[in-house]
């Protein structure tokens, strides 16, 4: 459901199952005690969490989350009715609150992208906001991912050629910036759910697929690889960090 100027709206946005429909007319219960707890803590409560065992006033629902953006601002509510009691674990909790925060930050990120695009201000909008949403789940979940960077040759057409190679590679879920500055290109891909540790199985990928497709290697080619995992700052003072070495 969503909450809009802090009231929280009885009818779902969107439902999944037959939600509220025993005595409830589909509606959210506004009166529920875990609903009020968690929109007072903005964290996620469940049947297990302290305020409802053994409650006098028990809850009608098995988990209430808060849709939380990084201002800080509740978005909205997801309320779970009914689901299997062997789904009730710390591991779905979790999985819950990842998503949650991401989907928070997709609703409401324009602060953080135009800091980052008042620095630099040809980021895509793609990019600017990936980071600011993966900065925000290593926050809330410590999720983490990474920054990585291809120094593509000083010859604009073998650049061009190179980036489309990379282009090819990437996963679905990197977000690519050709990021041009003092004459040089270097591709940026943020990776996310990619630590440090596995940045090395992705060069490693990346690497076999060159020598299988163009019978070369990054050192064969002369591109050099910078990378960082995403970390606490802001993410434009991230950037900045990041590609000052490089702008050297």
């Amino acid at each position: 459901v969503a909450v809009r100027d802090g009231h929280v709206d009885a009818e779902p946005v969107a439902r999944f199952g037959e939600f509220g429909t025993d005595d409830g007319g589909g509606k959210l219960d506004l009166t529920d005690p875990m609903l009020a707890a968690a929109l007072q803590s903005g964290e996620l409560m469940h049947v297990q969490s302290e305020p409802f065992i053994d409650s006098d006033h028990p809850s009608r629902y098995l988990v209430c989350a808060p849709v939380v953006a990084a201002s800080g601002k509740v978005l909205g509510v997801l309320a779970v009715e009914r689901m299997a009691f062997t789904a009730l674990t710390l591991e779905t909790l979790q999985f819950v609150t990842v998503l949650l925060a991401y989907y928070g930050d997709s609703l409401e990120h324009g602060e953080g992208v135009r800091a980052v695009q008042a620095e630099f201000a040809r980021c895509p909008d793609e990019f600017a906001l990936e980071l600011v949403r993966l900065q925000r789940l290593l926050q809330v979940a410590f999720v983490r991912s990474s920054l990585i960077a291809f120094e593509l040759p000083a010859d604009a057409r073998a650049a061009e050629e190179w980036q489309t190679r990379f282009e090819r590679m990437r996963r679905s879920i990197d977000i690519a910036w050709l990021h041009v500055a003092g004459g040089r290109r270097r591709l940026l891909l943020v990776l996310p759910l990619t630590d440090a540790q596995g940045i090395g199985g992705y060069l490693e990928r990346i690497q076999r697929r060159l020598r299988e497709d163009y019978g070369t290697d990054l050192g064969g080619a002369g591109i050099q690889v910078h990378s960082v995992e995403v970390d606490p700052r802001p993410p434009v003072e991230q950037l900045r960090a990041f590609l000052g070495p490089l702008t050297k």
